[in-house]
């Protein structure tokens, strides 16, 4: 209650501070007296937040802020000063300062170590960069320099506002102030260097630098064929440099001044230049290589805009110092640019197009897919087509590069076909029939073979009717480069034929019956009850087994149907039960007729 500050304040509103005499001058003392004696408590209060403060955050984070220690995330030094600063007004009180007296000790002695990096720092650039001239960082070192100085001006400011009247602070501040000082002269060395080497180049009308108003914009290089501009990129970076060097506050020469506004009035032409001259450097490189012929015309018409310097109403050339003939060069250039710019585009865009439809078809099975392999490759024509239609001619080189493409596709699927083709063929059908007492097939077996080679030799011969999109016959090559692939087609052709053939075999024993007379069989081997009784049982065993025979069967491309075959022998296992049957009655009825006969005699 009694910190309030009217209470505080109250000595102070008694006397008047703009009356002096002798009589109010002891007034005004007796009454601060009274305020110093009101305020005590405050200050005592304050003195331990600024020790806790000080001890606990600004000496940590300042000392680590000058060591090895200090993160990315730490607070940079002048920002611990200028928060030290704030409490400049209260650290100065009397009272206040003589409780933070240790601290205070530590802080100049934290601050000292700081000024002992910041030297070292700016001996080991100095040492480094004296002696030669570094014009290409000239901004870099003068910025740095500029944050160096500022660094140790906050390092005065802290110590002027926290830390006057330690016995060593005044050699702090002697030693800021010749920093300061050598900084100072390290930034003037550095720019008059800097100044000196672009002045003798600008003098040296060989050097790139200095740009001659009255020369050629452009010219071919005899030794590389490339194409200079007449407008450095040294000229580019020293009005970057005259630029900042100027917004930092330093004078640049009237003459570097005057070479500055001419090429900074160049400018805008020397980059549109620039970027012209890396187009037609570079173009090469830009267009597909067989799509040049397409771009023939094109690229000489832009190459004569280029070499075209001369002055339409006149026999010079074009120069830097004409700005409405410049202005229509330029325009002239940009137009040619953009014309074989675009036009190259739609090549490289049409060229990638046909790429994806080429992997497509790369992918696309050549044995069951034919028919989108006919499709795709249409589509390839269609397309190339239609960009000879937008006017672009001279497509041999193109087709050509194409057909290429189109033989890889072509291989891949040719011999992964010839490894499966006897899977993926066209479906044959085949029955088994049983025909004038024997087991044949239906077609017979040589047409089934002659009609699966027909498919063999189709796909064979694919390469050799294959046309590419420029009618190339680079395909035919494929076949004999295939010679592996056509033995393996060969040997898989006969083990199916064997597979097949042995389907047939084991169905022989089935139509047995059917190849027999059945009546002369069983008048000759079956006679007593057990032998009619053995034949009934095999006749319901083989009738079982019959239903359990598939109806087709399937090898690779073959489709065999068992169906005509089951029925003929489920026809032969009924004629035999009739014959069994038959056989047996007339076996019984002997039996009987031979009993009676004993009986009655």
């Amino acid at each position: 209650r009694e910190l309030k500050p009217e209470v505080i304040f109250s000595p102070l509103a008694e006397a008047s501070a703009l009356s002096v005499n002798a009589y109010s001058n002891e007034k005004w003392k007796t009454a601060v007296a009274k305020y110093d004696a009101a305020i005590g408590p405050i200050e005592q209060r304050a003195s331990e937040k600024l020790r806790a403060q000080l001890a606990g955050t600004v000496l940590p984070a300042l000392q680590d802020a000058v060591s090895a220690r200090r993160g990315p995330t730490s607070a940079q030094p002048s920002q611990i000063l200028g928060d030290c600063r704030r409490f400049a007004g209260l650290a100065n009180r009397p009272n206040i300062r003589a409780q933070l007296g240790p601290e205070l000790d530590k802080l100049l002695q934290a601050l000292s170590t700081y000024m002992s990096k910041l030297r070292e720092q700016f001996d080991e650039r100095d040492k480094s960069e004296s002696g030669g001239r570094n014009a290409p960082t000239v901004v870099t070192t003068v910025v740095w320099a500029t944050s160096l100085m500022s660094k140790v001006e906050n390092i005065r400011t802290a110590c002027k506002d926290l830390l006057s009247g330690l016995p060593k602070s005044a050699d702090l501040d002697s030693s800021a102030a010749e920093l300061v000082s050598d900084i100072g002269r390290f930034q003037n060395d550095r720019l008059t260097e800097w100044s000196e080497e672009v002045m003798d180049q600008l003098n040296d009308r060989s050097k790139p630098v200095a740009l001659q108003t009255s020369g050629r914009l452009m010219d071919l290089s005899h030794s590389d064929g490339l194409l200079q501009v007449h407008y450095s990129e040294r000229l580019v970076q020293l009005l970057r440099e005259v630029r900042q060097i100027a917004a930092l506050g330093f004078r640049v020469p009237s003459k570097l001044e005057k070479a500055v506004d001419t090429a900074h009035k160049f400018y805008r032409h020397g980059v549109v230049l620039k970027q012209v001259a890396h187009f037609y450097n570079t173009i090469s490189t830009q267009i597909v290589p067989s799509q040049k012929p397409m771009l023939l015309e094109d690229a000489i018409a832009f190459e004569k805009v280029v070499k075209d310097q001369k002055v339409k109403s006149g026999g010079g050339s074009i120069t830097w110092d004409d700005p409405q003939q410049l202005e229509g060069y330029i325009e002239r250039l940009q137009g040619a640019t953009e014309t074989l710019t675009a036009k190259n585009r739609r090549l490289r865009k049409a060229h990638s197009e046909l790429a994806d439809m080429t992997i497509k078809l790369m992918n696309t099975d050549l044995v069951r897919q034919r028919d989108k392999w006919r499709e795709g490759l249409g589509a390839l024509r269609k397309h190339i087509e239609l960009v000879e239609a937008e006017g672009f001619h001279k497509t041999k080189a193109w087709r050509t590069h194409w057909d290429y493409q189109l033989y890889k596709a072509l291989e891949v699927q040719y011999r992964l076909g010839l490894e499966r083709c006897h899977e993926s063929l066209p479906s044959i059908e085949v029955k088994l029939v049983f025909k004038q007492r024997r087991l044949q097939f239906d077609p017979p077996f040589e047409d089934v073979r002659a009609s699966y080679y027909r498919e063999i030799k189709k796909f064979v011969q694919i390469p050799s009717l294959f046309k590419g999109v420029g009618d190339s016959d680079i395909f035919r090559s494929m076949i004999d480069r295939s010679g592996s692939g056509l033995t393996t087609v060969y040997a898989k052709a006969n083990h199916l034929f064997q597979r097949l053939l042995k389907v047939q075999d084991d169905l022989v024993e089935w139509v047995v019956l059917g190849t027999t007379n059945l009546d002369e069989y069983i008048e000759e081997h079956v006679h007593e009850v057990s032998d009619f009784e053995a034949n009934f049982r095999i006749l319901r065993t083989r009738g079982r087994e019959c239903d359990k025979l598939p109806d087709h069967v399937k090898l690779d491309c073959l489709e065999v149907n068992f169906s005509e075959v089951k029925n003929s022998i489920e026809d032969h296992l009924r004629g035999f039960n009739v014959a069994l049957t038959n056989a047996l009655r007339k076996t019984a009825s002997t039996s009987l007729s031979n009993l009676e006969e004993f009986v009655n005699t």
